[in-house]
C-alpha cells in the first residue's frame, strides 16, 4: 500500500484513534506538545488539524 493509498483510504478520525487520541466535539490535547487542555481542532470534512496554542502551530493533513 502506497502513501496516496493511505491517504485515501484513511480518515483524520482513524488516524487518530489509531494513536489513541481522544477527540471531543471535533477537538483533542496536541500530540506535538505538552497540553493539558483541548488546543487541537480537528476539521473532518478536509481530513486535516491545526493546533492552536501559542507555542504551537502544527497543521497537518491525514
Amino acid at each position: 500500500m502506497t502513501i496516496a493509498d493511505i491517504k485515501k483510504n484513511l480518515t483524520i478520525g482513524q488516524v487518530l484513534e489509531h494513536y489513541q487520541i481522544q477527540v471531543k466535539n471535533n477537538s483533542c490535547c496536541c500530540p506535538f506538545h505538552d497540553d493539558k487542555t483541548p488546543s487541537m481542532q480537528i476539521f473532518p470534512d478536509t481530513h486535516t488539524v491545526r493546533c492552536y496554542s501559542g507555542n504551537c502551530s502544527q497543521s497537518n493533513k491525514v
